[in-house]
């Protein structure tokens, strides 16, 4: 499945489809705040998908909230008027935390989603590691500055 969707993706971007957003998107780099969050949320109303899929690291350091740890963070991408899905993944002390938004009309079955996610990652989580040489691999560490810091390797995500 990962290979059809890195296919389907790479054709896209081949096919200059994601060309005009891109565009878009590095004009409203200039703008101000205000203007900016305009300029996504008429973009995002045009654009022809019902999901959306984030992923933003998260905080290099613990947080706390009146003095008392925060044990986990978890994303909230809201559902803009005639998107469906949302979901949205976020990295905090080592672990991903993983939160979905859906228009109950539209996905009912939002639970049922959720709970697949948490049994593929599940499955992740306890297949052997990956060898070291793989094609991915190679590239990230080529994209990396040198002297980063890599996460930690069979770091497990929240419930």
């Amino acid at each position: 499945m990962l290979r059809r969707v890195r296919a389907q993706t790479r054709a896209a971007k081949a096919a200059g489809e994601a060309g005009p957003l891109a565009a878009l998107a590095d004009a409203a780099d200039v703008l101000p705040a205000t203007a900016r969050r305009a300029v996504t949320r008429t973009a995002a109303r045009a654009a022809s998908f019902t999901a959306i899929v984030s992923n933003v690291p998260g905080p290099p350091v613990d947080l706390g909230l009146l003095g008392r740890p925060l044990a986990a963070l978890y994303p909230a991408v809201p559902c803009l008027d005639g998107h469906a899905l949302t979901i949205g993944a976020l990295s905090y002390r080592g672990r991903l935390h993983v939160g979905v938004t859906a228009d109950a009309v539209v996905v009912p079955d939002a639970v049922d989603l959720a709970r697949d996610l948490e049994q593929a990652f599940d499955t992740l989580r306890v297949l052997p590691a990956a060898r070291e040489g793989t094609p991915w691999r190679e590239r990230a560490r080529r994209r990396r500055p040198a002297g980063t810091a890599t996460s930690r390797p069979g770091a497990r995500r929240s419930r």
